[in-house]
């Protein structure tokens, strides 16, 4: 009986998605902290499909937004 792995190349998505609408969230003042919530979790989700060749380009991608997504309302609440 063969056994199948796990597809990590669902994750990916799921990050970018993630990544997308923290992005979107930290565009806001009012939901900044949520940004920080789903930022989180999509750069966790990011790491986690980066370890797969396939999904590798895309979980970086994902990196680089969610860090933008936290960054974003971390710079708009201290310039306040």
């Amino acid at each position: 009986m063969r056994t199948s792995e796990p597809d990590p190349r669902v994750l990916g998505r799921m990050a970018l998605g993630l990544a997308v609408l923290s992005l979107v969230l930290a565009a806001t003042y009012f939901f900044s902290p949520l940004a920080y919530l789903v930022g989180a979790l999509a750069v966790v989700l990011g790491l986690v499909s980066r370890t797969d060749v396939r999904s590798r380009s895309l979980g970086t991608v994902t990196l680089v937004i969610a860090a933008a997504a936290i960054a974003l309302p971390t710079v708009a609440i201290f310039s306040i």
